[in-house]
């Protein structure tokens, strides 16, 4: 996710009608939560020798792909596209866990973990 601030983003994702203070906020929570969570799994790719993977795979992770796009990045990756598609598979598994485990660095009860989540998708949402 790149953007030149979170306030930009917050505003063009939220649209002219939920431009609320809340919303914004809650947009801003959810924006920083996922760049810190893509950010880990970034970092994870350097420590295990595959620092381009994880941005070559970023509109998977984010959902901001197309249908058919996949097999021109397995092949700049020297996959098969069903190992494209396992690889893609346990990225998304990753980066939902450190989603959560963000979520759960911000949580005194551990429990309200998926109500957090499901506030995230709907702040997304807009």
């Amino acid at each position: 996710m790149q953007s030149s601030s979170l306030d930009d983003e917050a505003l063009q994702v939220a649209g002219p009608g939920n431009t609320t203070p809340d919303a914004i906020f809650d947009r801003h929570w959810a924006v920083t939560v996922l760049q810190r969570a893509m950010t880990g799994l970034e970092a994870e790719g350097r420590a295990q020798g595959r620092p381009q993977l994880v941005e070559h795979l970023r509109p998977w992770l984010m959902g901001e792909s197309g249908y058919g796009d996949q097999a021109a990045t397995a092949a700049s990756l020297g996959l098969s596209a069903p190992a494209m598609k396992a690889v893609i598979h346990r990225m998304r598994s990753r980066f939902r866990q450190l989603v959560k485990m963000e979520i759960a660095g911000t949580l005194g009860d551990q429990s309200s973990v998926d109500d957090e989540m499901r506030a995230l998708f709907a702040a997304l949402a807009g």
